[in-house]
């Protein structure tokens, strides 16, 4: 669909495939109601009270995305609930201008008013609660300079939303999107309702919900940082909503935000992007820091989430983050990657996961493969293979200080009921960032299962690392734009040199990576099997020839 010069938009939403399960219960009988004008009068009941209460968008947007759009690209088919949302109003706004203002007026009004009629699926709770946030967020810049006829239109338009979502929220079938849906609640009432009773009884329904879907430690129980920063997201703009109907502050939603902060800033590298665990990596360094510090920029940085599954050692200006978790406790899919780690050395990465993001669906299906992360995996096995319930379980997890570095210690016995092994890990990272040591060990159980051939450990490096191996094993490595260089020692396999690929917001990179082959034939015979590695900063290298 192209929009016109002219703002003259038609709009037919056309989303009825985009889910498979029913995500809200409704009755046939419901259904034919609300197709009668008796349904929309009674939404008119309690109308919005005039002038709206302004509000303070927390986010900005992206200038380069609404330039797009108001040169006619859609920021998603009109078949995405994402549009239907209206979230892409920040980038217009971001890209400014009278022109920018009368569009998104206009369009706004156009998408209202040709979808007054109730809808099963673009007035389904959770999208209207997200529209409603995004709406309510932008309206002082695309309607508050708008003629009073056409503010009391939208303002009218909006509010019948508001009551429908009032119906409606407890008819989701999952707590995530009764969050969306409760936000949107809370948000109308503090700008069309202007009321502070409510918006103080809904907070108390959101919170336990929110917290239903974190771990102790203030993680979200998909363990993916993405999904745990948009969460947090929707928190901070509730008490967005507390502070506009002049609310104090409510400490429980405080330290709810405080506790998930912590957990998003231990995700962070040097280059301020999460690292690359159960499909980050899609956002922004800016995006990330707009969020952390709305919540209070100087937070805690946790050094273990235990409940979430992650640790944390820097040291100098580099970073050391480690999946010590198993299985995601969700709903969703969860990327095997246990006990992989990533490592950075100030802004640059080093040693990386491939990536989790991708167009292509072959190519998901290997980036969601433990192969795919800087970790050991046994005979090509996954660390965890949920379809035939083989789950990863977590023990022995220790993290502190030494006299000269910091310790990370964790096993996990994903391998066990196909193998009969336990995988122990150690990791250690010197004072200083500069040396980075490893141990692998396999530990023969006695439990039965196929016997093992072969562990493959690997050590995915960045597209901006290059990479030479001698014929001792030894491999140098240099950091693009960094003048000391890194060499990695092993004992205990054969060290190859292998490409491999980085996927960063979608895009496709050849990378290389350093694989560690460990023979296991006798390990039933001897009961364990080590395997050790380093990488060390050298000011200077060792040439490879000859």
């Amino acid at each position: 669909m192209k929009l016109s010069s002219d703002h003259n938009i038609s709009i037919k939403p056309d989303i009825s495939k985009r889910q498979d399960k029913p995500v809200w219960r409704i009755s046939r009988f419901e259904r034919l109601y609300r197709r009668t004008g008796f349904f929309h009068w009674g939404l008119k009941a309690q109308p919005a009270l005039m002038p709206l209460r302004l509000i303070q968008d927390p986010w900005r947007g992206n200038s380069a995305k609404g330039g797009h759009i108001l040169q006619g690209s859609l920021p998603a088919k009109t078949s995405d609930p994402i549009y239907h949302e209206f979230g892409w109003l920040r980038d217009i706004r971001e890209y400014g201008g009278g022109s920018a203002r009368l569009f998104a007026r206009d369009h706004v009004m156009g998408w209202l008013r040709q979808n007054h009629s109730w809808n099963a699926t673009t007035w389904r709770p959770d999208y209207i609660g997200q529209r409603l946030s995004n709406l309510l967020f932008s309206y002082d810049w695309f309607a508050s300079s708008a003629d009073d006829d056409v503010q009391q239109d939208c303002a009218a338009l909006v509010s019948e939303q508001l009551a429908c979502l009032a119906r409606d929220w407890q008819r989701l079938t999952n707590s995530a999107a009764q969050i969306k849906a409760l936000k949107g609640l809370i948000l109308g009432q503090a700008v069309l309702r202007q009321s502070a009773t409510d918006v103080a009884l809904l907070a108390d329904i959101l919170l336990p919900k929110i917290k239903g879907q974190l771990h102790q430690d203030g993680g979200h129980r998909s363990r993916q940082p993405e999904t745990h920063l948009a969460l947090l997201r929707d928190a901070f703009e509730c008490r967005t909503a507390y502070a506009a109907v002049g609310l104090p502050e409510n400490p429980a939603l405080e330290e709810l935000i405080n506790r998930m902060a912590a957990i998003a800033r231990m995700w962070r590298h040097g280059d301020g992007k999460f690292a690359y665990f159960q499909g980050a990596g899609q956002l922004d360094a800016t995006q990330i820091d707009e969020v952390l510090q709305r919540c209070g920029s100087r937070g805690r940085t946790l050094q273990q989430a235990p409940h979430t599954g992650y640790i944390r050692m820097a040291s100098g200006r580099n970073t050391l983050i480690i999946d010590a978790g198993g299985p995601a406790d969700s709903n969703g899919h969860s990327v095997p990657s246990s006990l992989a780690f990533e490592f950075s050395v100030a802004s640059a990465r080093f040693i990386v996961n491939s990536g989790q993001f991708a167009s292509d669906e072959r190519l998901i299906s290997y980036l969601e493969k433990t192969a795919a992360h800087s970790t050991l995996t046994l005979d090509g096995f996954d660390s965890s293979h949920l379809g035939s319930g083989r789950f990863a379980q977590m023990s022995n997890i220790e993290v502190g200080p030494t006299e000269d570095g910091q310790l990370a210690i964790a096993s996990h016995n994903g391998f066990e009921t196909s193998h009969g092994i336990i995988h122990h890990r150690q990791i250690y990272l010197a004072n200083g960032g500069g040396n980075l040591r490893g141990s692998d060990r396999l530990e023969y159980t006695g439990a039965p299962g196929e016997i093992p051939e072969h562990a493959v450990i690997r050590f995915h490096l960045h597209p901006r690392v290059s990479a030479a191996k001698f014929q001792d094993g030894r491999v140098v490595m240099k950091i693009r734009g960094q003048k000391a260089g890194w060499i990695f020692k092993s004992r205990g396999g054969q060290v190859r040199l292998e490409n491999s690929l980085f996927i960063d917001e979608g895009r496709r990179t050849t990378c290389q990576q350093i694989i560690l082959m460990v023979p296991l034939s006798t390990i039933r015979a001897v009961g364990d099997i080590s395997a050790n590695w380093s990488f060390t900063r050298a000011t200077s290298l060792p040439s490879t020839r000859g």
